[in-house]
């Protein structure tokens, strides 16, 4: 690697603290600031420069993550997000299947077994198969697959 800069996309100036999720050539971008009234959700293709907004989800949450991932099979690419809502400590999950035209929305589904960390760096996506590590509020729960 050369140091040189390939492709530059546009700041995100503006967003607090946003965490990003990739998956073959599209890129995730979710602000996660809880003090955050918009909490952006964009997806961007850096091969073309497209940078699109997604629609809004549970506005409940007090924090969430999202997770970009490729149906195998399919094709089709989907974002799973799981938030966080206290003190009932309840985990609604979400999913929309990108590129479904101009209704897209949010589909409710049902909560994780055991509740899940909402931190991104417990959390992978690998072969279109999201991984989450438990919470740590979860310790006394018996293993189960999330």
């Amino acid at each position: 690697m050369s140091g040189d800069i390939v492709k530059q996309i546009r700041s995100f100036e503006g967003l607090g603290y946003f965490d990003l999720s990739t998956q073959a050539d599209l890129i995730c971008v979710v602000e996660t600031s809880c003090w955050s009234k918009k909490r952006a959700r964009l997806l961007l293709k850096p091969a073309t420069g497209a940078i699109n907004a997604l629609p809004g989800g549970s506005k409940r949450t007090a924090e969430s993550i999202c997770m970009l991932g490729r149906i195998p099979t399919t094709g089709e690419y989907k974002m799973l997000r799981v938030g966080i809502v206290y003190p009932a400590i309840v985990q609604p999950c979400q999913v929309i299947t990108l590129g479904s035209g101009d209704g897209q929305s949010w589909r409710e589904k049902s909560s994780p077994p055991v509740r899940v960390s909402t931190r991104f760096r417990f959390v992978s996506v690998v072969g279109g198969v999201a991984y989450f590590l438990s919470d740590c509020f979860s310790v006394n729960t018996p293993d189960q697959r999330a």
